[in-house]
């Protein structure tokens, strides 16, 4: 990457996040000590960081603050469940024959963190790191449905158009709601060539030991291999492997 890319002061800022990280505290003039950074920089900075929480200040020592532990444990949470998804994703391949895969809810997307192929030579399922659109993805609908709900989907999805990729995508709100209320009742949700023409997907909740949704698994395949008449027993499938990751999530 080029040097005229980078942002200094952001450098910066995470060199003072890394020394603070190895540190119980520091006061300004030790920081600007440790980093070569100008003590006005510095002031700037910490000033900066702690505003939005990133660190705190006891004292004249600053020290790491709750959101970036709040930031390390979501990054945490998320490795582990991507680690512990994966075997699940791979029974699930193997017995329904298709592509698997799980999501997270980021930001206002469907955030792919984990694909187990299936064992067809054509691959169309997205990559790991792949962030797809919400509703029109079978994932993507989970989270609204399970995480956001249809009585929030107005504020949340305010000013974000519902793109239209096929002629089966939901574009409208109204229509939305609608989709996620049928959703919460059965509890799998669809992506029938909304997505991608001649391609269907399947997906179910997990759940923590709260009862909370945080991800969601699911199938995807080719609208010749994935039959309308097979949407029963696929989702009987997907949510019993739901349930078993939930599980050991402590559900």
């Amino acid at each position: 990457m080029k040097n005229n890319y980078i942002v200094p002061s952001l450098k910066n800022s995470f060199s003072i996040l890394e020394i603070l990280s190895n540190d119980g505290g520091l006061t300004l003039q030790e920081i600007s000590k440790k980093t070569s950074i100008p003590k006005t920089t510095v002031f700037r900075i910490l000033y900066t960081l702690e505003t939005e929480g990133v660190i705190e200040k006891e004292g004249d020592k600053y020290k790491m603050g709750f959101r970036v532990i709040k930031l390390g444990m979501a990054a945490l949470s998320r490795m582990e469940l991507r680690n512990l998804v994966i075997p699940f994703l791979y029974d699930l391949s193997i017995t329904l024959g298709e592509t698997s895969h799980m999501a997270v809810l980021s930001d206002k997307k469907s955030l792919i963190l984990e694909v187990c192929d299936s064992p067809h030579p054509v691959k169309i399922s997205s990559r790991p790191g792949t962030a797809v659109s919400l509703h029109c993805s079978a994932t993507g609908k989970i989270l609204l449905s399970f995480i956001i709900g249809s009585e929030n989907i107005d504020g949340f999805l305010q000013g974000i158009v519902l793109e239209k990729r096929t002629e089966n995508t939901i574009t409208t709100i109204s229509g939305l709601k609608k989709e996620l209320d049928t959703i919460h009742d059965q509890g799998y949700a669809v992506d029938d060539e909304e997505f991608y023409e001649n391609v269907r997907c399947l997906a179910a909740p997990v759940t923590d030991a709260f009862g909370k949704t945080v991800a969601a698994i699911g199938i995807t395949a080719t609208t010749i291999r994935f039959k309308p008449e097979m949407v029963q027993s696929t989702a009987k499938e997907v949510i019993r492997a739901a349930a078993e990751i939930s599980k050991k999530l402590g559900a």
